[in-house]
């Protein structure tokens, strides 16, 4: 009996192990395994807040990226809609498809105009890349007699601003390949937010700029959407890390042995001493300097994918000459580009409305855009025959109507180098989008008729050119708007060669914070920071541009001294509109005497207050500010300060959104990110100088600019000295034909 009873207390303890054991597994199994959800609007998918489908029969896609690090379980969509309540319910109709496959559909009800549908999405239709979300409308407003084609009063909007789509998705694990970082770990076709830790062997210079490289080499691979960075001397665990160092600084940081090779991918350690098989570590590194920085520069070149191995030695690389006119899309001055270099091929439009489809480029923002000047657009294209004579093609300049062609021959036509003038005055500094429009409409269009439409076709084929004229080197400073477009006065060389990043205080949020920042712009320029130095000392800056980035009591005393808080607090004055204080002096009176009529097109100088008080921040606010450098004349000072390194490290990743950047403007920010959302305050405080090559017909410019009473002296000492030169000259030849006339006189 005793026997039996052990036997029996031994089996329970066995069976209790085996379920202790089994339920471990199973938890571990769905804790990596474990369903992620993200919530986006559908606005986030490159869509407008708001499209109407006006046509008969018309439909709008989206394009849903689907990224190879995912497996989709499932997802759900939410969509808002407002249809007329002209249309008939019996044939009017939304379907919603993906891929082609028809979720649902619903009847437009003119008694309940306003809709919500909701629909799942299985995960088996999505696929690997992009999968289109097409919406379509049929819609009538009446079922017997004549139906006009497009009646006015048949419409349905959708209201993607109030629509979402909801993705449940369980990561893949990460293969130990280099070949998987580029389309694999940093994909842009993820969505949601972003996060890769930087992990450096030391806080000095030289890490600092490597780390930069890295930093904004993710972020092209990232390629538009925005990534948030750390840095620290550990891993953290749960997200994507590089560790950049020597072999021996890896071997301390992930406690293994010896590894053959400079660059790898790793097996990312976990917080419980397993492994995380689901984050990328990346290692960079070498046994020296020099064979580091060959690591971070093999890993930032995007040519070519990696190898598809672990480890890898790096031998040599070599890198093409960066000029000015470095980056995506970027146009030189006197110089033609086909359609096709830009990134646009050859593209058919048909039917009555199709998409329009755009070419983005982008002009140098230190180049003056002269509105006597032409950018030529050369066009070839062909179109087909029966279209009425109202149908064209439309180009748009950044959202601004420019000009049209006419689509006029009933037989069609071929055309090979047609010739559309643009004026620079059109165009922007920085990034432009071309957008071309294809209004087509069939010759017959009788009432009542079946409307041939297959013959509605237009192809711009991307051998068409473009021609930028020669243009002046000269921009007026500062402007915040030109840094946030294409990095300007920063990227004037492209890889930052001419730009110092300062950082006073060498800590890890205060790193970060220039990570961010210097990340986001090489992400908009195309172009990576090589030429980027750093450091701490304000007198190492030398002859550049300078980036200070830096807790308010850290800004060195020189910097502060030329910054708009050199005497106290300046700040404009509200209430009124600008420079309405202004008293007329002798020169306005003067104008005034001489001209019936004074129109003064120049920038009304603002009514500035400054308050002698100390500057300070409080928390959850930072500010910008760019002014000319108080070393170099024609360089620029771009500041970045909080109160401490935690406000900077949030300011820099504000300093990522679209809706930040695009109100920050003139030459003073102030960015309040207290609440739900940041409230921007922008100001003119600073004098406004100009960059640029100081040619013969910009010289008097710049003197006026920058010494301007000085300049203003010389030219009146210089008219007074040729009045006397003037007065002296007449009253000698006045005297001598004084003397030749007495002379004459004496002699008769």
């Amino acid at each position: 009996m005793e026997q039996m009873f052990w036997k029996k207390i031994e089996s329970f303890r066995l069976f209790t192990l085996t379920a202790v054991l089994f339920y471990m597994f199973v938890l571990g199994c769905f804790s990596a395994y474990s369903q992620e959800q993200v919530r986006l609007p559908l606005t986030k998918f490159n869509t407008p807040g708001i499209v109407t489908l006006s046509d008969n029969n018309e439909a709008y896609s989206l394009h849903i990226p689907t990224p190879e690090r995912w497996n989709i379980e499932e997802a759900t969509l939410e969509l808002a809609y407002v249809n007329s309540t002209a249309l008939l319910a019996s044939r009017s109709r939304l379907v919603i498809l993906f891929n082609e496959y028809p979720l649902g559909q619903v009847t437009l009800e003119p008694a309940a105009p306003e809709g919500l549908v909701t629909v799942a999405i299985p995960g088996r239709l999505f696929v690997t890349g992009y999968n289109e979300l097409k919406i379509q409308v049929m819609q009538d407003i009446k079922d017997e007699g004549c139906i006009p084609s497009n009646p006015p009063e048949a419409w349905t909007t959708l209201e993607f601003i109030n629509s979402t789509l909801e993705l449940s998705y369980t990561a893949k694990e990460v293969p130990l390949s280099l070949s998987s970082v580029a389309g694999f770990l940093f994909d842009p076709k993820m969505s949601g937010e972003h996060y890769v830790h930087i992990v450096t062997e030391a806080m000095d210079s030289a890490n600092i700029s490597l780390a930069a490289v890295t930093a904004a080499a993710v972020t092209l691979r990232f390629d538009y959407r925005s990534v948030q960075f750390s840095t620290g001397h550990e891993l953290l665990p749960g997200k994507d890390n590089i560790i950049i160092g020597t072999h021996s600084f890896l071997r301390e940081t992930i406690s293994s042995g010896e590894l053959k090779g400079d660059m790898g991918i790793l097996p990312m350690p976990a917080q419980d001493g397993q492994l995380d098989r689901f984050h990328g570590l990346i290692y960079l590194g070498g046994s020296g300097p020099k064979e580091i920085q060959k690591s971070v520069t093999a890993f930032s070149v995007l040519s070519l994918p990696l190898p598809d191995i672990q480890l890898c030695q790096i031998t040599d690389i070599q890198l093409p000459v960066i000029s000015p006119y470095s980056g995506k899309n970027r146009l030189a001055p006197g110089k033609g580009y086909s359609f096709q270099e830009l990134g646009f091929a050859t593209t058919t439009f048909r039917g009555n409305r199709s998409k329009p489809e755009m070419l983005e480029f982008t002009l140098p923002t230190n180049f003056l855009l002269e509105g006597n000047r032409d950018i030529v657009l050369r066009l070839d294209f062909s179109y087909g025959a029966a279209m009425r004579n109202d149908s064209v093609l439309s180009l748009d300049v950044n959202g601004k109507f420019v000009a049209s062609i006419p689509l006029d021959q009933p037989g069609g036509g071929q055309y090979r180098g047609y010739t559309v003038r643009l004026p620079l005055s059109y165009l922007s500094s920085g990034r432009n989008v071309l957008h071309l429009d294809s209004i087509l409409t069939p010759l017959h269009t009788t009432a009542c008729e079946i409307l041939q439409t297959g013959q509605l076709a237009l192809t711009l084929f991307e051998t068409s050119t473009i021609q930028v004229p020669k243009l002046l080197e000269w921009v007026k400073l500062p402007q915040l708007s030109y840094l946030f477009n294409d990095g300007f006065p920063l990227t004037g060389m492209p890889d930052f060669s001419q730009s110092t990043l300062l950082l006073p205080q060498k800590d890890r949020k205060s790193m970060a914070a220039a990570l961010n920042f210097i990340a986001a712009i090489s992400q908009k320029t195309g172009v990576l920071p090589y030429g980027l130095t750093v450091t701490s000392n304000v007198s190492e800056t030398g002859n550049k541009n300078i980036l200070v980035i830096a807790a308010r009591t850290d800004i060195p005393e020189e910097i502060i001294g030329a910054s708009p808080f050199a005497q106290g607090i300046s700040m404009p004055v509200h209430g009124r509109l600008l420079g309405t204080l202004s008293v007329d002096n002798w020169k306005d009176r003067l104008r005034e005497w001489l001209f019936d009529e004074v129109t003064d097109f120049n920038t009304v100088t603002p009514d500035i207050a400054i308050l002698g008080t100390e500057f300070r921040i409080r928390q959850q606010q930072a500010v910008l500010a760019e002014f000319e450098s108080p070393f170099t004349p024609m360089k620029t000072v771009v500041l970045l300060t909080a109160e401490d390194s935690g406000n900077l490290l949030q300011a820099s990743l504000l300093l990522q959104e679209d809706e930040v950047t695009q109100q920050c403007r003139d030459g003073f920010v102030v960015i309040d990110f207290n609440g739900k959302k940041p409230v921007i305050q922008r100001a003119a405080l600073t004098p406004s100088y100009s960059v640029g090559e100081i040619t013969v017909r910009n010289r008097i410019s710049y003197f006026t600019e920058k010494f301007r009473w000085p300049f203003v002296a010389l030219v009146v000492g210089l008219l007074i000295v040729l009045s006397l030169f003037l007065t002296i000259s007449l009253k000698r030849r006045r005297a001598r034909r004084q003397r030749i006339g007495l002379g004459d006189g004496d002699a008769e």
